[in-house]
C-alpha cells in the first residue's frame, strides 16, 4: 500500500502542475480543485489499493505497456498511447466509475481517471465529481 501512496502522492504533482496552468477558471466556472473532493477515509483507499490492483482490465492495460500493478492511473507519459487502447479505455471506464469519489493529498481517485478519459476525447462529467 505504501508504494502505491507514493506513487499517487507523484501523480498528484503531475495533475497539479497541469490544473495550476490551465487555473484561469474559477470553480464556479467548473474547474474542479482538490480541496472540493473529500479526503479519502482509510476504508475508501484501501477499496481502491485494490480496485487499482485487481481490476482485469486495468491489469491487462497495465500490462500492455508494462506498467507495476496498480500505477495505470499514474501513467501520464503513455497517456496517448492508452487513448488508443480499447483494452484501456474500458479500464479507465470502469476505474471510473468504481473508484471512490475522494482524495489522497491532492490526488482525486475517481477524477483522475474521469481525467484521462477526457484527454482521451471520452466526455465525463468532471465538474459532478467534488
Amino acid at each position: 500500500m505504501a508504494s502505491v501512496l507514493v506513487h499517487l502522492s507523484l501523480l498528484l504533482v503531475f495533475f497539479a502542475v497541469a490544473d495550476a496552468s490551465n487555473a484561469t477558471e474559477s470553480s464556479d466556472d467548473g474547474l474542479v480543485y482538490y480541496y472540493d473532493i473529500p479526503e479519502c477515509s482509510d476504508d475508501e483507499l484501501n477499496l481502491g489499493e485494490a480496485i487499482l490492483t485487481t481490476e482485469p482490465n486495468t491489469l491487462r492495460c497495465e500490462e500492455l505497456f508494462r506498467l507495476r500493478t496498480g500505477m495505470l492511473l499514474q501513467s501520464a507519459d503513455v497517456a496517448d498511447l492508452m487513448c488508443g487502447e480499447q483494452i484501456c479505455l474500458n479500464a479507465l471506464r470502469i476505474l471510473l466509475s468504481t473508484l471512490p469519489n475522494c482524495r489522497y493529498e491532492r490526488w482525486g481517485l475517481k477524477y483522475s481517471a474521469a481525467k484521462f478519459l477526457n484527454h482521451c476525447g471520452v466526455a465525463t462529467n468532471v465538474t459532478g465529481l467534488a
